[in-house]
C-alpha cells in the first residue's frame, strides 16, 4: 500500500490535487480519499484506469516493478473471462484457486459468477500464484 501511494504521488502532476486526479480518472473522491487514507487499496477495475491513465503497467504502479516505461496497453478483457482462459490453458477448473486457498470461496463466486473487480491485494495473490505479473494476468500486455 505505502509502495502505491508513493507511486500515486510520484506519477501525479505536482499541482494537482487528489480530487483533481480522481475527476481527470474518472474515479469518486470517496475512493480515492480510501486509497490516500490507506483504507484499501484499489480494485482491480480502478487500477487499470490509474495505468491507463499514467501510461504505466500495473506492476509499476503496486512497486513491483522498477521499469517505468510508457506501456501501450491492449484493452483488458473481463477479468473473469481472462482467469479462466488462464486456468484452461493450465488444466485447472475455476475452483482450483478456491481449493488451494489463494482466494476465498465467496471471492471465487463474485469473480466467476458476479463478475466483480477484486481488489489488488487478491490480483497480486492470484497472479504470484500462477507465477505472472498482474499486467499479463490482467491481459494488459
Amino acid at each position: 500500500m505505502d509502495k502505491f501511494l508513493e507511486r500515486l504521488a510520484e506519477l501525479k502532476d505536482k499541482e494537482m490535487t487528489y480530487e483533481q486526479l480522481a475527476i481527470e480518472v474518472g474515479i469518486s473522491d470517496s475512493t480515492m480519499y480510501s486509497w490516500t487514507s490507506r483504507a484499501n487499496m484499489p480494485k482491480l477495475d480502478n487500477m487499470i484506469l490509474l495505468s491507463n491513465y499514467f501510461k504505466c503497467s500495473i506492476e509499476y504502479l503496486i512497486g513491483r516493478s522498477e521499469d517505468n516505461s510508457e506501456l501501450q496497453p491492449k484493452e483488458c478483457p473481463p477479468f473473469h473471462l481472462r482467469l479462466i482462459s488462464i486456468l484452461d490453458s493450465r488444466g485447472l477448473k475455476k475452483t482450483h484457486l478456491r481449493n488451494k486457498n489463494i482466494i476465498s470461496r465467496g471471492l471465487a463466486e463474485s469473480i466467476f459468477e458476479h463478475h466483480s473487480s477484486p481488489h489488488m491485494e487478491n490480483v497480486i495473490k492470484i497472479a504470484d500464484y500462477l507465477k505472472l505479473s498482474v499486467d499479463e494476468l490482467v491481459g494488459r500486455v
